[in-house]
């Protein structure tokens, strides 16, 4: 997985480079390079989280965790990874304030996903409040 990490960084650093060659003119060219090399590094991202995965899918069977919430923070999961990655992209393109606003419905959605958890936690407080 390091190897991973090394190959990435590389990657970035000579997409740098070439977008810093690149002259002014080639806005355009530099936004769909930036987005490629953003896409292709996310990607290797998630391969790097595929053996946490598995491991957070293994701790959810031994505690016997309600699948619901395993699969809520996974949608969390990506939902983050993705709004954050595209929210860059925006900042990268100089367009700051919509990056900000995907941001702010990045997190808006992330709270949304999580209702249901939040809805359990409420319901085990009542419990826990009522033997009391």
């Amino acid at each position: 997985m390091i190897s991973l990490f090394w190959k990435g960084t590389v990657v970035i650093l000579l997409a740098v480079i070439l977008a810093l060659c690149l002259t002014k003119e080639s806005g355009l060219t530099k936004t769909i390079l930036i987005m490629a090399v953003s896409t292709m590094v996310a990607m290797t991202a998630v391969s790097i989280l595929t053996p946490v995965f598995s491991f957070l899918r293994q701790l959810q069977q031994i505690t016997e965790l309600d699948e619901s919430i395993f699969s809520i923070m996974m949608k969390v999961t990506g939902i983050a990874l993705v709004g954050q990655l595209a929210a860059l992209i925006c900042s990268d393109a100089g367009m700051t304030s919509l990056g900000k606003v995907l941001d702010l419905l990045t997190t808006a959605v992330i709270v949304w996903c999580a209702l249901p958890m939040l809805e359990g936690l409420l319901d085990l407080i009542r419990k826990i409040m009522g033997e009391i």
